[in-house]
């Protein structure tokens, strides 16, 4: 027992260093045998590592705390220079390695050429407008029934002119689309801008990102012929046509 408490504090030394060597790879390597995924991509999160570790530490502090003797015989070595004088170096090494892990550049794949617009999927190319060439007195009927759609869904952002600058445009760090601008609408087929109303921001491929777009994704509040009447009154306020197939205006 004497021989015991003369090593406590090495005990409780090497109880953390398991704990930690258990929690970074043991765990992994366990969800690797059960599960089947890779110890790669199952990594113990840095924030409940962090956690772990703070209850292992405690309950070796609230141990060795139970009795004067206890307290006595683990501090006995910090009460040493030499041992005091290589736990302040160890310590600090350990901190210096961390620094430079946290801070020294990463590798990272080439950068991806941003595109200003992404190729709208495959299933939305052979879309068409149902109201985009349709007889005048139809056309115009539902392009008011647009006009509508659009002053309440679009306009907060976008604008009553569809110039984005709607009464919310300066809430956005990523302003509205300025629909009045020729590298916004009138470079989309019509296809396209229905799919962009769609599925809005989160519904954009996943290459090339970040884009800049805070667009809200539509397909559960307006139906797709509700869109169609809608781009029908967006190209109208903003004075533009849509881009045709093949590239013509």
């Amino acid at each position: 027992m004497p021989r015991r408490r003369a090593f406590l504090f090495w005990y409780v030394l090497a109880f953390l260093a398991l704990a930690y060597v258990l929690l970074e790879r043991g765990l992994p390597r366990l969800a690797s045998a059960l599960v089947g995924v890779s110890p790669e991509r199952a990594p113990l999160p840095g924030v409940l590592l962090l956690w772990y570790m703070l209850l292992a530490a405690l309950g070796a502090a609230l141990q060795v705390s139970m009795s004067d003797g206890h307290w006595r015989d683990f501090t006995r070595p910090l009460r040493s220079t030499w041992v005091a004088g290589a736990l302040i170096l160890l310590l600090s090494v350990a901190a210096a390695l961390e620094t430079f892990r946290a801070l020294a550049p990463a590798p990272a794949s080439p950068t991806v050429l941003r595109l200003q617009h992404p190729p709208m999927p495959a299933e939305y190319e052979s879309l068409a407008s149902p109201y985009r060439n349709a007889p005048t007195a139809e056309r115009d009927a539902r392009l008011e029934e647009g006009r509508v759609l659009y002053q309440v869904n679009c306009r907060p952002c976008h604008g009553a002119k569809a110039d984005g600058r709607g009464p919310m445009h300066r809430a956005f760090s990523l302003r509205p689309a300025n629909f009045r601008a020729e590298d916004t609408i009138v470079q989309l087929v019509e296809p396209a801008a229905f799919w962009r109303v769609q599925k809005g921001g989160p519904g954009l491929p996943p290459s090339a990102t970040p884009w800049d777009s805070a667009m809200p994704s539509w397909e559960k509040d307006l139906t797709p012929d509700e869109t169609w009447k809608l781009l029908l009154a967006e190209y109208d306020l903003a004075g533009k046509h849509p881009r045709q197939m093949g590239g013509k205006e």
